[in-house]
This record gives structure tokens, sequence and C-alpha cells, in this order.
């Protein structure tokens, strides 16, 4: 482990307030996104070697990151971007996954051949101002 990304998420299970939704065991770990150096790999893994750069975020119901070592799934990583540091990176996951559902599960956006657009088709105009006047208007 080279970094550990620290979000919303961290304080909420310390604080016991996701066991509604995430059934942890004491002792626990925190962090669940993480970025660092390949040091060992299980027998069927393919896609890494050691020393390879990664980033990821590993399963919400396991231990987490904010440790010397994280064990995770191949398909939780992804090489580390040469641009990003480590700690630049492990900030990533958890909030592109949250940028991810709120397009394509809240917003249902689907992949069309000139970008995304809603289900249906465009049936308004959506830009900037509105959405910054949307924005203004939640908050």
């Amino acid at each position: 482990m080279k970094a550990a990304g620290v979000n919303p998420l961290d304080w909420m299970v310390a604080e016991g307030k996701a066991r509604s939704w995430l059934d942890h065991r004491l002792p626990l770990t925190l962090g669940w996104e993480l970025a660092g150096t390949v040091e060992k790999l299980g027998a069927d893994v393919g896609r890494f070697k050691p020393g390879d750069e990664v980033f990821g975020m590993i399963d919400l119901l396991s231990d987490g990151a904010d440790a010397e070592f994280a064990v995770c799934e191949e398909k939780s990583l992804a090489i580390k971007p040469k641009a990003l540091d480590f700690p630049g990176a492990a900030a990533i996951p958890i909030g592109a996954l949250t940028a991810h559902q709120a397009l394509f599960e809240a917003a249902d956006l689907r992949a069309g051949p000139d970008g995304a657009y809603p289900r249906g088709g465009w049936r308004s105009r959506v830009d900037g101002g509105a959405a910054c006047e949307g924005a203004r208007r939640t908050w």
C-alpha cells in the first residue's frame, strides 16, 4: 500500500451508521480505496505482475485498505495511470463509482453513437446553466 482514500463511507462505518446495509464484524480495518504496488499474486491472476503500480476499490464487505498490505480480487484493480501519483489514484474509485451510478443508474443515461443520452432520447435541452441551476435549487 502506498495510499488509501478517505471519504464519508469510512467515518460512516467507523461510527456504525452503515450497519443497516453493510454487515462488518470487529475488528475491522477501514478504507476501501487504495493505490500501491503489487507484491504477491494468487495462482489464477493473469492481468498483473509483481511490481505493477495499481489502484482500485476493494470489496466493501471485506477488511479495508488502511493497512500496510491489502488483499483483493484481480477485478477490483486497474493499472495506475502514470500521470497520477499514489494519493491521487487512491482518491478516485468511490467518487468515480458515485458519478457513474448517478449518470447511468439514477439518470438512466445510455451510450449512443455520438455520446451518452437519456433513455428515450432528448426531451429537453440540458446545458451547463440548467445543470448548475438545478444544483443550486437542490442544495
